[in-house]
C-alpha cells in the first residue's frame, strides 16, 4: 500500500494534502496520480506528478501542474487507470469546489462516469448538445427528431427518456410538466467546458429523474489569466452561427462571460411520400434561431471561502413542422437560469456548500393550418406554456480521524408549471430531501474504494421515497480494477399526471406515488502498454427494474393515470475499448446492447434501440496544428407502437461524420475547421409518428428524417 512517511493511507493523505493547501495558503507539494493510460484527446498519459502550490501577488493559493496533470483533475475521463491502475482520486483544490467535485468522486468509488472534454467537442465540430452527446457518450441514445436544436428521445443503458436527469451547472433543468420532453433544443455547444454523464441509479445525491443516469452540462470555467474566442461559421443548410467567449480576472476576482447565436434555414425532415397536399406553405421545413447570453462572476472574500453569481439566458424560434394539415407552426422559447452559491472550507476536515437557483422556462406556441377552401385557421396563438423551478441545496463534507469521510446536504425544490395547450393547472408542489454517504477506510482493504448512502425525500404530492446506494472499486493485478454499484433510484410525476384538465386527454390524479427502481451496474477494466501503444478498457453489465408505473386507466368514458402493478425490466452490456497506437493517433470504440422489456411482454419498450455502437479514429499532428478525424454512430432496431397504425420498426443505420482542422497565424490563434456531417448521405428515420391522410382520414406512419449530408466551415480566433 502506498504511503506518505506519516503512515497515513495514501488515499486519504493526498485528499488531506491538496485539502490543507487550499485552507492554509501554504506552499508544499502532494502526489497525484494521472488517469487515462492511452493519453487520448482531452485524456492524459499514467503518470505520477507532482501538484505545487505557490502564494500568488494577490494571496490566493493557485495550483501549478504539467496541462496533463491538470486535465486530469477537471476532466476526470473515463480511461480508467493510470500508471498505479488507480483512478484519480478524489482531491479538490482552491479553484475545484465540493460541488463541481463530486462526479469524479462518484466515478472513484465504483460508479462508471464518461466525460466529453471541451477538446472532444471541437475536433467533432458540432454547434448544438444534442449531437455532441450523440456522437460522443458510450452508451447514450440521442435521436433529434429534426436535427440541430430539436427535442430528441434518449436512452442511456436502455433507459427511457424520462429516466434521465439533465443539469446545466449542477442545476435540473428537466421539463417536468411532461417527463419526455426533452431539454436540449436550446443548448448551445459553444457554452460548454465539459459534459459528464454517470450512469445507472443516481437518485442519492440528484433526486428525481436519475433512474437511467445524470447529464451535467458545464460551461465555461475560470481562469487567471484574461482570454478569450471568437468564432462564426456557415453551412450547406442555411447555417449562420457567431459565438465568442471571454473569462480572466485579478486579485480575488473571477469572471467568465460567453455568448452565441446560431440559425439555419433548415430542411424538409418527411419523405416525399408521407407529405400531404394539405401541408402546403412553409409547415414542412425546419429552421431555427437560437441565441444565447451567459456570465459568470466568483469573488475569494478569504482563503477557501468563496461567492459564485451565474445567470444564463437561452431565447429561441424553432419551428414544428408536420407533413399533414400545418402551414406554420413554431416555439418561441425564453430561458433564464440564475445561481448564487457560497463555498467554504472551514479546515483541513470539513467544508461546505450553500446554493440557491431558480430555472424559469416559456413557451408561446403558434400553430397556423391550411383550410381545404383556401386561407388559415388559428389553432394556437401565442399560447405560452412553461415552468418554474427554484430552491436551495447544500453539502458538505467530513474528513474523520480514521482516515474515513461522510458527505452529506439536503435538497429542497419549488416547481410549479401550466400549459395552456393541453390544460394542466398552475400549481406549486413543494419537495424536500434529506441525504448523507459515508466513505469508510477499510484497514484490512485500505485500496478498496466503498461507499453507503441513503436519502429520505418527501414531496407534497407524489408521495415520500427512501433511497439507498452501495458502491465500491477495487484495483486488481495488472492494473486492472473491479467496480460495482447497487441502489434504487425514483422519479416522481409529472405535473401532466399530477395536474390536467384537458378534456380530450387522461385527467390527472393527485394521489399518485413515484415511480421507482432497482440498478445494479458492475464494471471490469484496465490499462495496458505494449511498445508505444496505450491501451485502456471498460466491460460493463447492468440491470434495473422500475415498477409503481404510472399508467393510464380508462372507466365509465373517462381516463386517468394510476400507480399500476406494471414493471420494466433494462439488462444489458457494455465495452469501452481506447487506444493510442502511436503519437498523434487515437481510437475509441464502444458498443451498447440493451434488453429493455414490460413484465410479461418479449418486445423492446418503444424508442429503446436494442444496439448502439461508436467510434472516433483521428490524427493530432504535433503541437494540434492540424488534425482530423472521423466519427461513426450505428443504431439497431427501434421500435415505436402508433395508434391506428400498429407497432413500426426503424432505425437500422450508421452514420459517418468528417471533420478536418487547422491552425495558423502568430501563436497559431487562428483556427480553421471543417466538418462533413452524414457523409454517406443517409436518409434514415431518426423516430416515426402518426398522420392522417388528407382522403379518408386514414391514419398512416411518416418518418421523421435525420440531417441529411451537409457541409459546415467554421473560423475561430483564440485571445
Amino acid at each position: 500500500m502506498d504511503t506518505f512517511a506519516s503512515g497515513v493511507p495514501a488515499r486519504d493523505a493526498r485528499q488531506r494534502c491538496l485539502f490543507r493547501s487550499s485552507v492554509s495558503r501554504t506552499p508544499h507539494s502532494c502526489p497525484v496520480p494521472c488517469v487515462g493510460a492511452s493519453g487520448l484527446p482531452g485524456h492524459t498519459q499514467g503518470c505520477i506528478v507532482q501538484y505545487s502550490f505557490r502564494e500568488t501577488d494577490s494571496g490566493a493559493v493557485r495550483a501549478r501542474a504539467p496541462a496533463a496533470a491538470l486535465a486530469a483533475l477537471l476532466v476526470l475521463t473515463a480511461s480508467p487507470a493510470g500508471a498505479n491502475g488507480h483512478r484519480l482520486e478524489p482531491i479538490r483544490v482552491a479553484d475545484e469546489p465540493i460541488e463541481e467535485s463530486l462526479s469524479g468522486e462518484l466515478g472513484h468509488y465504483g460508479n462508471r462516469v464518461e466525460v466529453i472534454s471541451r477538446a472532444q467537442i471541437e475536433r467533432l465540430g458540432v454547434t448544438d448538445t444534442a449531437q455532441a452527446l450523440q456522437m460522443l457518450v458510450p452508451g447514450l441514445y440521442i435521436a433529434p427528431k429534426h436535427g440541430r436544436f430539436d427535442y430528441v428521445h434518449a436512452s442511456l443503458q436502455g433507459s427511457r427518456t424520462e429516466d434521465i436527469l439533465w443539469l446545466v451547472d449542477g442545476v435540473r433543468i428537466n421539463n417536468r410538466l411532461f417527463g419526455g420532453t426533452s431539454p436540449l433544443d436550446s443548448l448551445p455547444a459553444n457554452m460548454i467546458e465539459r459534459i459528464e454523464v454517470l450512469k445507472g441509479g443516481q437518485s442519492l445525491f440528484y433526486g428525481t429523474q436519475a433512474l437511467g443516469g445524470v447529464v451535467n452540462i458545464i460551461t465555461r470555467g475560470f481562469a487567471e489569466q484574461t482570454e478569450g474566442q471568437f468564432g462564426q461559421g456557415a453551412g450547406s443548410l442555411g447555417e449562420r452561427q457567431v459565438n465568442g467567449y471571454v473569462r480572466g480576472g485579478g486579485g480575488r476576482h473571477r469572471y467568465v462571460l460567453f455568448g452565441s447565436h446560431a440559425s439555419a434555414d433548415g430542411y424538409t425532415p418527411y419523405r416525399d411520400e408521407h407529405i400531404e397536399p394539405s401541408a402546403r406553405g412553409g409547415g414542412t421545413k425546419r429552421g431555427y434561431r437560437v441565441g444565447s447570453l451567459g456570465g459568470k462572476y466568483r469573488r475569494e472574500f478569504a482563503p477557501g471561502q468563496m461567492l459564485t453569481l451565474q445567470y444564463i439566458h437561452n431565447d429561441a424560434r424553432v419551428d414544428h413542422p408536420a407533413p399533414t394539415d400545418r402551414h406554420t407552426a413554431y416555439n418561441e422559447r425564453d430561458e433564464d437560469i440564475l445561481i448564487a452559491k457560497w463555498d467554504h472550507l472551514v479546515s483541513d476536515s470539513f467544508g461546505y456548500y450553500l446554493k440557491a437557483y431558480y430555472h424559469d422556462w416559456s413557451t408561446d406556441y403558434t400553430e397556423l393550418h391550411n383550410q381545404p377552401g383556401g386561407g388559415l385557421a388559428v389553432i394556437n396563438d401565442a399560447d405560452p406554456w412553461g415552468y418554474e423551478d427554484y430552491g436551495i441545496n447544500a453539502m458538505g463534507r467530513w474528513f474523520l480521524p480514521d482516515h474515513s469521510e461522510l458527505v452529506f446536504g439536503l435538497d429542497w425544490q419549488a416547481y410549479s408549471g401550466n400549459d395552456a395547450v393541453l390544460l394542466i393547472d398552475t400549481r406549486t408542489e413543494h419537495v424536500g430531501a434529506l441525504f448523507a454517504q459515508y466513505r469508510p477506510w477499510l484497514s484490512f482493504s485500505p485500496d478498496t474504494m466503498l461507499a453507503l448512502g441513503v436519502r429520505a425525500n418527501k414531496a407534497e404530492l407524489g408521495g415520500e421515497n427512501l433511497t439507498w446506494n452501495l458502491s465500491a472499486r477495487h484495483p486488481i493485478a495488472d492494473h486492472q480494477y473491479l467496480r460495482a454499484s447497487l441502489g434504487t433510484a425514483f422519479k416522481l410525476p409529472s405535473a401532466y399526471h399530477l395536474y390536467a384538465r384537458d378534456p380530450d386527454h387522461p385527467r390527472g390524479n393527485e394521489d399518485l406515488d413515484g415511480e421507482e427502481s432497482l440498478n445494479i451496474d458492475l464494471g471490469w477494466g484496465g490499462a495496458a502498454r505494449l511498445g508505444q501503444a496505450a491501451f485502456d478498457w471498460e466491460l460493463t453489465a447492468f440491470a434495473r427494474e422500475i415498477d409503481e408505473l404510472i399508467a393510464r386507466v380508462s372507466s365509465g368514458g373517462s381516463s386517468t393515470y394510476v400507480n399500476s402493478d406494471e414493471a420494466v425490466r433494462m439488462v444489458g452490456a457494455e465495452a469501452v475499448f481506447t487506444v493510442r497506437p502511436v503519437p498523434g493517433w487515437y481510437g475509441r470504440l464502444s458498443a451498447t446492447w440493451s434488453r429493455a422489456r414490460a413484465r410479461g411482454d418479449d418486445r423492446q419498450i418503444d424508442r429503446v434501440p436494442e444496439y448502439q455502437a461508436k467510434a472516433a479514429f483521428g490524427y493530432d499532428a504535433p503541437g494540434e496544428r492540424y488534425g482530423a478525424q472521423l466519427a461513426l454512430l450505428h443504431v439497431g432496431p427501434v421500435y415505436q407502437q402508433l395508434g391506428g397504425v400498429g407497432r413500426e420498426r426503424y432505425g437500422d443505420y450508421t452514420l459517418v461524420d468528417l471533420s478536418a482542422w487547422y491552425r495558423f497565424g502568430a501563436q497559431r490563434r487562428h483556427r480553421l475547421s471543417l466538418r462533413l456531417e452524414n457523409a454517406g448521405d443517409v436518409q434514415y428515420a431518426s423516430s416515426v409518428s402518426r398522420g392522417r391522410r388528407d382522403v379518408g382520414n386514414t391514419p398512416y406512419r411518416y418518418d421523421n428524417l435525420g440531417t441529411p449530408r451537409n457541409l459546415q466551415l467554421r473560423y475561430t480566433y483564440d485571445f
